[in-house]
């Protein structure tokens, strides 16, 4: 049952984390610079609620 419970929840995360990037995508081509901050803010502190710390500090790095 939590190898089930694991593995959906990682591709929820995956599909969430897929929204994030494809709104940063269309932030990057239709938008100004304060949407990509948006998009990328909103994706940073989605990494932060799951945990995933990897993704978290690589994500924050696109801010400097």
């Amino acid at each position: 049952m939590t190898l089930f419970l694991d593995f959906f929840l990682d591709l929820e995360n995956q599909a969430q984390i897929q929204k994030f990037e494809d709104q940063l995508i269309d932030a990057q081509t239709n938008a100004g610079e304060t949407e990509i901050r948006e998009a990328l803010l909103a994706k940073a502190e989605y990494l932060a609620k799951i945990g995933d710390k990897v993704n978290f500090i690589s994500n924050n790095q696109q801010f400097n």
